[in-house]
């Protein structure tokens, strides 16, 4: 069940991120049903990669709010660019 809601889970996350960029979804098939740890493992780091890329390009684009401190923060993507 838990590997089940992770393959949705990405499956959401691919779907939207390609809303955002284009071909994500194509480039990024997710692994095969049968796939071992680090199958997954280095899925779910080509993942969190592209998601890094489009929340930084989001900041240099001034479409993110940083929650946090002038030492530490979490940026987040915005609808409306500031």
């Amino acid at each position: 069940m838990r590997r089940q809601n992770l393959f949705e889970v990405w499956a959401q996350i691919v779907a939207l991120l390609d809303a955002r960029i284009k071909g994500v979804g194509v480039l990024l098939p997710s692994p095969a049903a049968g796939a071992v740890g680090h199958e997954m493992k280095a899925f779910e780091d080509m993942l969190d990669a592209i998601v890094c890329a489009w929340v930084g390009a989001c900041v240099l684009d001034m479409r993110a709010m940083a929650y946090g401190d002038e030492t530490s923060a979490i940026w987040v993507p915005t609808s409306e660019i500031r």
